[in-house]
């Protein structure tokens, strides 16, 4: 373990006044164990898997409090749902039960984080639920994956900033344009469309291509430190979207509130984008 590791350790230890909360559920993730613990979201339970999001979820360090209003609020019973990157699948569950006549399809390529996606799935008894271990892109073939093994919430399709010292694997991955999974599935309509991947949500809607008339509800991840990773500025993303008559809108204690009010260059959260019809 390098000196930065170790600082990086003892500088968390110090914030957490060595918490032993904060102590087990990092040797658990470091250990890669599952611990016995269950952690429940409103009706939703799924375990403290190893990994980040588990981890800040249980030590509630990790906030999901926005999310939870959007799906409250926007996703009706009968919602045709896609959860693209849908991590260990606590968002896909609580989409899940709020479309219970409907249907969610969730991505994740991650094939560390995607076996806790398939135990959050069957934890719950979730029968609407249809996961696939690929990522939407905008190609269909294989692409590289970088999987961080200690920040796997980090994992991404490019490597980002390399002079960041995180253990990784690359893998080639599956990925499918979502135009593509559309047909093949016979999918004419998307009610509400979740995208959390790192900084590729661009390509994420650009592979919507002629569906994107089709998509009424985004939910989308808008950091520009993480677009410029995939050389691209965040503005694309909002003229991509107003273009496809999307009006854009950020949560902001329990208030939407227009993109004009907001700082979208240090913005590191979500927007929601709604069809006008919607909004």
């Amino acid at each position: 373990m390098d000196m930065k590791k170790i600082k990086y350790i003892l500088k968390k230890l110090m914030e957490k006044k060595g918490n032993p909360k904060f102590l087990l559920s990092k040797f658990a993730c470091w250990a890669n164990i599952t611990l016995p613990f269950k952690i429940r979201i409103d009706n939703i339970v799924f375990k403290h898997y190893p990994t980040s999001i588990a981890s800040g979820l249980w030590l509630k360090d990790y906030s999901i409090n926005s999310d939870l209003f959007v799906i409250k609020n926007y996703i009706k019973e009968n919602f045709i749902c896609f959860d693209v990157g849908a991590s260990i699948g606590h968002l896909t569950a609580l989409m899940a039960e709020k479309a219970s006549r409907g249907i969610v399809f969730a991505f994740e390529p991650a094939r560390k984080i995607f076996p806790y996606l398939l135990e959050t799935i069957n934890l719950n008894g979730l029968k609407n639920v249809i996961p696939f271990n690929i990522a939407i892109s905008d190609s269909n073939g294989f692409f590289e994956f970088h999987e961080f093994l200690k920040a796997d919430d980090q994992s991404s399709l490019v490597s980002g900033n390399k002079s960041i010292d995180w253990e990784k694997i690359t893998i080639n991955i599956p990925t499918m344009r979502l135009d593509t999974f559309c047909e093949i599935f016979n999918i004419r309509d998307i009610n509400f469309l979740k995208i959390d991947v790192e900084g590729a949500e661009f390509l994420v809607l650009q592979s919507s291509g002629k569906m994107s008339s089709n998509v009424d509800i985004i939910w989308f991840e808008y950091i520009e430190e993480n677009y410029l990773n995939f050389g691209y500025e965040g503005k694309k993303v909002i003229d991509f979207l107003k273009t496809n008559n999307f009006e854009i809108k950020g949560l902001f204690n329990g208030n939407l509130i227009e993109i004009s009010k907001i700082d979208l260059k240090n913005w590191k959260g979500n927007l929601l984008a709604l069809k006008k019809q919607n909004a």
